[in-house]
């Protein structure tokens, strides 16, 4: 099973539940939205709420992710430019290749787009 599906399955069990326990207080608050077709559409307008909520949820989490790995990731980049350069500044070829090792490695986390 892919990631995709992964999520795919989780994001369906999140909706069947939420919308089992929303329409069931909705309903408990204001009895008359049960009645006929109004049942239906009061069902079908939650579902589309919690779709919508439910999605831009899992926006939010990604974006939050990438803002916290770049920023990481950023830093360590950023770091690892200055102690490059402060290396390069000694003249010192053991600290130098150190510094040249750290800095790609911080290059290669920076621009990998998987975790």
């Amino acid at each position: 099973m892919t990631y995709d599906e992964q999520v795919n399955l989780l994001k369906a069990y999140l909706l069947d539940k939420l919308l089992s326990a929303s329409y069931s207080w909705v309903i408990s608050q204001l009895s008359f939205l049960a009645w006929g077709p109004l049942g239906f559409l009061t069902k079908k307008a939650l579902s589309a709420l919690l779709d919508f909520i439910i999605n831009q949820s899992e926006l939010t989490a990604f974006l939050k992710f990438i803002d916290i790995r770049t920023s990481r990731q950023g830093r360590e980049y950023h770091d690892a430019i200055l102690d490059f350069q402060t290396a390069k500044g000694s003249h010192n070829a053991k600290d130098i290749a150190s510094a040249e090792r750290r800095l790609k490695e911080a290059f290669k986390s920076f621009i990998r787009l998987t975790n």
